[in-house]
């Protein structure tokens, strides 16, 4: 995030996401240095593992996940 003088402070690798903590400038929107930050990531993790691509058996895993986290999280909300 060095292009939007940004930092990323901390990370934290789980086996289904990764927690990172980003130091954004005031003058940039928390929403714009977020964005910023996940498509680097995401092009960087394309051009790294572009050949896992093809064989990517975990899509249906995350397809599942998203909605499950949803309600997880109006649970946790209650």
């Amino acid at each position: 995030m060095t292009q939007k003088e940004g930092r990323i402070e901390e990370v934290h690798l789980m086996p289904d996401n990764v927690h990172t903590m980003i130091a954004i400038p005031p003058e940039y929107a928390m929403a714009q240095g977020v964005g910023y930050t996940k498509g680097k990531n995401a092009i960087h993790l394309a051009r790294v593992y572009a050949e896992l691509l093809s064989n990517f058996v975990g899509q249906s895993s995350i397809r599942e996940y998203i909605p499950n986290q949803k309600r997880e999280d109006a649970r946790l909300e209650q």
